[in-house]
Order: structure tokens, then C-alpha cells, then sequence
């Protein structure tokens, strides 16, 4: 992404230049922002090559994952440390893999035993229950 703009010098003039953005990093916690989605998508249509962000992962949606993944986001920082909850298996960690988190799928929920043994995706974790991630 090309940005033009002025910059001034000290004795108070100014000149045009050309700022090249090949990165983005967005910091703090960015799912806090409604507008991340769009926000994304239109870093990635001005050019910018890499988008990526550090986030605990705690306000990560189905809906939000979708969103950034079809937005083209790149990356998401601390992957170690993120992972995405869900009972479905064809969105929620489908959806988590995609975007670079661990997905655990909560076996009572949604996906039944037959459509996990049929299905191309794998889990990355399986548990019974949310309380198993309690300790």
C-alpha cells in the first residue's frame, strides 16, 4: 500500500513523499474493534501483502472467523497460545485451523460421532465437555 503525504522539516517547510506499507501488525486486543473485519479487507484491497495480529484469542467468533479468513487476514500471533472452542466441526474448527489456531471440538455438542469419523477435517482436540478446560 502506498500512502502519500507531506513531511515537514524543522525549518517549518515541507515536501511530498511516499510511505510503502508491505505489513500490518495490529496490536492489543483488535477483536475488541467491530470494524476488524473491514478493516482487514481493506488493508488487503490497498495492497498491504501480510496483515497479521497478536490476540488471547478469547472474542474470536464462529462469525469473526469467518470474517477474517474471508477478509484475508495472514496471521495471528502466539498461535501457542490460541485456540478456538466450538461443536462444530465443518465451521468452528474449520474455521480456527484456517486462520492458524488449534481447534478443540466439545464432542457433545453439534458434530455427531459419524459426521467426525466422515469428515476430511481433523480436530486438533477433542473433549467431552468445557469443564475439561477448567483443570
Amino acid at each position: 500500500m502506498t500512502v502519500e503525504t507531506f513531511h515537514g522539516r524543522r525549518d517549518g517547510a515541507t515536501f511530498p513523499v511516499e510511505v510503502r506499507v508491505g505489513r500490518l501488525e495490529l496490536g492489543g486486543e483488535p477483536f475488541v474493534d467491530r470494524q476488524l473485519v473491514v478493516k482487514v479487507r481493506y488493508a488487503k484491497q490497498k495492497g498491504i501483502r501480510e496483515v497479521g495480529m497478536i490476540s488471547n484469542g478469547s472474542l474470536i467468533t464462529e462469525a469473526v472467523a469467518r470474517g477474517m479468513i474471508e477478509a484475508g487476514l495472514d496471521a495471528i500471533g502466539r498461535p501457542q497460545q490460541v485456540a478456538m472452542v466450538g461443536d462444530r466441526i465443518d465451521t468452528d474448527i474449520s474455521g480456527a485451523q484456517a486462520i492458524g489456531i488449534a481447534g478443540i471440538l466439545v464432542t457433545t455438542g453439534a458434530t455427531s460421532a459419524e459426521e467426525l469419523a466422515d469428515s476430511p477435517i481433523e480436530p486438533d482436540h477433542l473433549i467431552g465437555s468445557l469443564s475439561e478446560l477448567l483443570g
